[in-house]
């Protein structure tokens, strides 16, 4: 269940300029309140009560409807007014992964001085995501504020538009569902699924090179032996080759290669249009999945999807380079046209092609992996998020 922080000492100021509220509060849009299942029936015994009375001119029977009367306005007033002066915010929060649960979190405040608030729950509203728990808040204390976090999950990638959320209550005995719409529209980015993929050294091997461009041992301050040139002013003594220098008529100096990493290039290639869905955004997921681990492999990866205009170059090394892949695949629309072929990146090592379905090129071979065989690159025991699932019957 999600966790609750408050400042029960937080003074509310009394006065703040509007550029200021508009940045830390949502806009409250809509205030309702509905009859929940209990209320419903609260209500038919209600005047079940009412009918009784009057028929039976019972005095019981008058103080017990009078009594369930009482209840229904004492619920109404007890949360409905806190709720009232009830203000609230949605922080932006962070990247989600498909199929993994994320974390949205919120900030609420209220600037009742008289009346707390109990049993507060806060939904997200039309967004496309699986709620898996919602923000609750056990206790709101007069003139106090404390966060909230509710947790959904988003089953495919792409960018998620989230308009609005509400907070509701229906303390204090159930039977008026009070809610609140706050207007905050957000958007959320959903990277594609991280798959469980076999050890690196199974998927790294040897493979097809695309201009095979591999760096030239180059000046630097590495361990492995570059070459010699003569003494300069300011070279470290460490440095000097003495035994090399005794046989020549001045002092030379050890230079050092520079020490690069090792680089692999990620090629998606271009889905055929009768291609699945599922077995699209499988290939999509496995280009992602790849990506990383090459990069908890030590390599410097770069990615190349030629008929989506991505490209990246791999320069950059770490997980600041994935993001962005990431990012890109994550924003990657297939209902677009294609847009003309880019060059490959600079700077080419081994190159991994993904594609959807083997066929294409006419069976699997070092330095390709497909979609449609995951037999070859799934952890063994593994299986495939349900999403990228292809239903049975349907030609992949």
């Amino acid at each position: 269940m999600s966790s609750l922080r408050t400042d029960p000492g937080t003074q509310v100021p009394r006065v703040r300029s509007s550029a200021r509220r508009a940045q830390s509060t949502a806009h409250s849009s809509t205030r309702n309140a509905t009859l929940t299942i209990a209320g419903v029936m609260y209500i038919l015994v209600t005047l079940f009560l009412a009918v009784g009375a009057i028929n039976a001119q019972n005095n019981l029977l008058f103080w017990l409807f009078g009594f369930a009367i009482a209840l229904l306005v004492t619920s109404g007033i007890l949360s409905g007014n806190a709720m009232l002066r009830l203000n609230a915010h949605a922080f932006p929060g962070e990247n989600a992964r498909a199929g993994r649960i994320h974390i949205l979190r919120y900030r609420i405040r209220s600037h009742s001085r008289l009346f707390p608030l109990f049993a507060l729950i806060i939904r997200e509203e039309e967004t496309g995501l699986q709620t898996e728990s919602p923000g609750i808040v056990v206790h709101l204390a007069p003139g106090s504020s404390g966060e909230s976090s509710a947790e959904v999950v988003a089953h495919t990638r792409g960018r998620y538009t989230l308009p609005a959320f509400r907070i509701e209550s229906t303390f204090p005995f159930g039977i008026i569902r009070k809610w609140i719409r706050f207007e905050q529209p957000r958007t959320l980015v959903v990277l594609p699924y991280a798959l469980p993929l076999r050890p690196a050294p199974l998927l790294f091997q040897p493979g097809a090179r695309a201009e095979d461009h591999h760096s030239k041992p180059r000046r630097g301050s590495g361990t492995e032996f570059f070459g010699l040139r003569s003494y300069s002013p300011g070279d470290p003594r460490r440095k000097i080759a003495w035994k090399t220098s005794a046989r020549r008529d001045g002092l030379v100096v050890i230079q050092h290669a520079q020490e690069t990493e090792p680089r692999i290039v990620v090629w998606l290639r271009k889905p055929n249009d009768f291609d699945p869905p599922a077995l699209v955004e499988r290939a999509i997921a496995l280009a992602s999945s790849v990506s990383r681990a090459a990069v908890d492999s030590g390599y410097t990866v770069g990615f190349w999807a030629p008929w989506s205009s991505l490209r990246f170059s791999p320069s950059a090394p770490g997980h600041s380079q994935l993001m962005r892949i990431d990012t890109a695949l994550a924003n990657l629309d297939l209902s677009l046209d294609a847009q003309p072929d880019t060059p490959p990146p600079s700077m080419l090592g081994s190159v991994i092609q993904v594609v959807c379905q083997a066929d294409m090129l006419g069976g699997l071979s070092d330095g390709y992996l497909a979609a449609d065989r995951p037999e070859s690159w799934l952890m063994e025991g593994e299986s495939l998020p349900d999403a990228l699932t292809i239903e049975a019957g349907t030609n992949a």
